[in-house]
Formats: C-alpha cells, structure tokens, sequence
C-alpha cells in the first residue's frame, strides 16, 4: 500500500486543525471549555496559538514527507513516529485532567487523535 496517501490524509487533517487553531483560537477555546474570565482569555488564545502552531508543524511534516519520501522505510519510520507523537498528545490531556488542571475532557481531540494514530499506524504497517 502507499505510504503517501496516509501521510497526506494525516497531514491534511492536522494541518487544517492547527491552522483553526491560530486563525480563531478565542472561539476553539470558548467551544472546548465554556465561558473564559477576561482575565485568562489572551492567556489561552496564546497557548491554543502555540499548540495550533505545532499541530500545524506535524501536519507538515507528513505531507512534505508524503512528496518526498521514496523509500518504504522511511515512510514506516515517519508514520510510526506521527502515530506515537499522537498518542502522547492524546495522553497529556488525559493526564491534565487526572492532574486537576482541567475539569473536563475536551470530546473532539479525544476522538481525533487516537483515530490519526489509527490511521498513522495502519499507513505504516498496510
């Protein structure tokens, strides 16, 4: 199977997740977590920047790869590492919520990083 499709279908979705992220990170926090005091609104609008910025990064990085990657296991190798770096994402906020930092856990990142895991894994070892 191609490496490449996966890497391009992983690439795309993070990438258009980190760039909603930058472009309107008011709004994603007020739909992940509620009303924000004023206090705290620039605080998180600037982490959701950042974490949309290395989301984005990810989502780079497997589709330049997708292009540039002509070697099977170089691609695996990628995929691999995507698939883990999704699975730590995934357990931070898991881990931020048993650590009391957040009273909820945020549906949408739930779902979406363990199936771009999935789907990262599967594109590694199809």
């Amino acid at each position: 199977m191609n490496h490449a499709i996966f890497m391009q279908i992983v690439g795309v979705v993070l990438l258009l997740l980190g760039m909603v992220n930058m472009t309107i990170p008011v709004k994603s926090n007020k739909i992940i977590f509620g009303e924000i005091p004023n206090a705290e609104v620039a605080k998180l609008a600037y982490t959701r920047m950042i974490l949309g910025g290395v989301v984005t990064g990810i989502g780079l990085i497997n589709l330049i790869c997708s292009v540039m990657i002509d070697d099977a296991e170089s691609a695996k190798a990628v995929m691999v590492s995507t698939g883990v770096a999704m699975l730590v994402f995934w357990g931070s906020i898991i881990a931020a919520n048993l650590r009391g930092f957040i009273d909820h856990i945020p549906k949408p990142p739930m779902v979406l990083l363990p199936v771009l895991s999935i789907i990262s894994f599967i594109g590694a070892y199809a």
